[in-house]
């Protein structure tokens, strides 16, 4: 992708959006009963109007630079708008997530979200960026007279294209849920597809109403809901026992019908939605005008292009730099998996984030794999000192609502948060003290290092907490490579 890179941003030529709101305008507004409901959300109004100040702070530090490219994705007034961005379609997956799924699950969708909210500031900042600078008389624009352009593009995106597009990462989330916690049993449950049933309803999704098929067939590849934005559809699990299999020709034929739409430029606008946020492990359409475009081809071929060539290539060749960047943020918090165990457990780091420096490294990397061995999904948290990083929130987010929000645990086991503790000090009493005292702040399940006493004072100290009011949920002991469980709060049914 370097290679990209030769061609100069003074060389990249103005770009014709019109065909993008064309599409957009039509493509959004297409079942937009939705926006009544969301325009009363005063959450989504605060996220809402947290945007457009990001995008005003955004404007004017292009107005000041008098262009915009890809590089300057990583400038900070657009890294805040790319963060506010983020929290509100990042909001929508939280809300959609109506039950729990595997942290992996969680963190993939995240990072959808975080790079549609990527390319999306890139794709409004590079239509202020085309905005005119100067006026007819070659002087420069005042602020205002700059402003008035820029804000009508702030109502366009961060207004009207961004609820709609929160509504979708809401009904997308909850789908790809919905998809996790399906029944594996394909002999005695089916897959039915089903409306709001209401007079809202698209008649091309009133067509897909009660098409009945195995979890496995591939109808559900392309036409697992929602398919189109503002889409209320769902697809619910039935006893076999009661319903018949749809044929499958039939409901393809349906589905294709379904999510076929030819725009005003002969492109099949509804084409994007053929496919399955679980399976894919992505909140929006791959095809999205914001994030679409071949780059590896582009890549191969510029090579052999001359000069004149690239410009006239040059907003491809920016769009795909901006990919490029923010592939690169998002997939930093893609975890890796360094260890599998045939009882399943894993183990997984953070290769870009992990600081095997760090004084406590070795000891906490021992604890997780131990746990990894005896069969547990296991992560080595990386450090994030800040949740104005979008990093945090795709791997900590699940700490949100809670008091240990902003906070970096150490490890992550079956989806539980553990902060692992170790000591300097020589003396016992005093290390073991310190060591819950700082773990506890992190997490309220805590890995501490052996410091020399004996466990049956640990757990009385660790007992006298607890009556002390302080709420603990395990304390495990590490000595060399082996854990022990000091402590686990019982459940009030237990």
């Amino acid at each position: 992708m370097s290679a990209l890179r030769t061609t100069s941003t003074t060389d990249i030529p103005r770009r014709d959006f019109t065909k993008l709101h064309s599409f957009l305008n039509e493509l959004y507004l297409n079942g937009s009963h939705e926006e009544v409901e969301l325009a009363a959300d005063d959450s989504l109004k605060k996220l809402l109007q947290k945007v457009r100040k990001a995008f005003d702070e955004a404007v004017k530090h292009v107005r000041d630079n008098k262009r915009f490219s890809a590089d300057n994705l990583t400038d900070t007034p657009v890294k805040k708008l790319i963060s506010a961005t983020y929290e509100t379609l990042g909001n929508a997956v939280d809300l959609g997530i109506e039950q729990k799924v595997p942290e992996i699950m969680r963190q993939a969708l995240m990072r959808d979200a975080f790079f549609f909210s990527g390319m999306k500031v890139y794709t409004s900042l590079r239509e202020v960026g085309d905005l005119p600078f100067t006026d007819k008389n070659g002087n420069t624009r005042s602020w205002n007279d700059f402003k008035q352009d820029a804000d009508k593009l702030n109502v366009k995106y961060n207004e009207n294209y961004l609820q709609t597009e929160y509504g979708f990462a809401k009904r997308s989330a909850q789908s790809a849920a919905n998809w996790q916690s399906l029944n594996q049993d394909t002999d005695r449950y089916l897959l039915q597809y089903r409306t709001a049933e209401d007079d809202k309803v698209r008649k091309s999704h009133a067509d897909m109403d009660n098409i009945t098929l195995p979890k496995t067939d591939s109808f559900w590849n392309n036409y697992y809901p929602p398919n189109g934005w503002n889409c209320r559809c769902v697809a619910i699990e039935v006893r076999s026992a009661k319903y018949n299999a749809t044929d499958h020709n039939d409901a393809m034929e349906t589905g294709n019908k379904t999510t076929t739409s030819i725009g005003k430029d002969g492109s099949n606008k509804l084409a994007m939605f053929r496919f399955n946020p679980g399976k894919s492990k992505k909140i929006f359409p791959p095809e999205h005008p914001y994030t679409s475009g071949d780059c590896g081809k582009l890549s191969a071929l510029w090579t052999q292009l001359s000069r004149t060539e690239r410009i006239g290539l040059a907003n491809e060749a920016d769009k795909c730099r901006a990919k490029k960047i923010e592939t690169e943020i998002a997939d930093s918090t893609k975890p890796k998996k360094i260890k599998h165990y045939e009882n399943g457990g894993e183990l997984y780091t953070y290769p870009v984030l992990e600081n095997k420096k760090a004084d406590d490294y070795e000891n906490v990397l021992d604890a997780a794999n131990y746990f990894a061995k005896h069969g547990d999904k296991m992560q080595i948290l990386p450090q994030i000192r800040t949740t104005n990083d979008p990093r945090y929130d795709i791997i900590f987010g699940a700490l949100k609502g809670t008091k240990y929000y902003g906070k970096n645990p150490d490890i992550l086991r079956n989806g539980l948060f553990y902060e692992h503790e170790g000591f300097k000090t020589k003396n016992a009493k005093r290390a073991l003290r310190n060591m819950l005292n700082r773990g506890l702040k992190q997490s309220d399940k805590v890995i501490i290092e052996d410091c020399g006493l004996t466990d049956r004072y640990m757990k009385f100290t660790i007992s006298n907490r607890v009556r002390d009011g302080q709420y603990i949920e395990e304390v495990w002991l590490k000595k060399g490579n082996k854990l022990t469980l000091l402590y686990k709060r019982q459940k009030p049914n237990e």
